[in-house]
């Protein structure tokens, strides 16, 4: 069995550790903290709706990628609150870019809004 600090050194080798195109593991030593990125929906990559929404996700997910993970990153996190899955929702920076407006300006997600789900099926 893997303790719960192992499992976290393992989890990240750098400090954001990407999930999807919406959510990333913030890595702060043995802490991880899961993170909801704030006023973004983007695809799913992991149990999407459809084939579309898979596509989409996948393509989501590697421009988070790009986004975080660079030779160098001025992290910003602003916490608001947690969502019903335990998530902290933060809007999150690097080097002075918001990350939810950048994917938002790439079409890799729409501004989120409050008990609405993006229809990527039907694009």
């Amino acid at each position: 069995m893997i303790s719960i600090a192992l499992a976290a050194v393992l989890a990240c080798s750098a400090p954001v550790k990407v999930i999807d195109g919406d959510t990333i593991d913030l890595c702060q030593g043995d802490t991880v903290e899961r993170i909801r990125i704030a006023n973004l929906d983007a695809p799913e990559s992991y149990r999407p709706a459809c084939a579309r929404e898979k596509h989409l996700g996948i393509a989501a997910k590697d421009e988070a990628l790009r986004f975080f993970i660079r030779p160098s990153v001025d992290l910003d996190v602003t916490r608001y609150n947690t969502d019903r899955y335990g998530r902290t929702v933060a809007a999150v920076s690097v080097n002075g870019k918001d990350f939810a407006t950048h994917m938002i300006e790439l079409g890799h997600g729409v501004k989120w809004q409050f008990n609405e789900k993006h229809d990527w099926c039907k694009e």
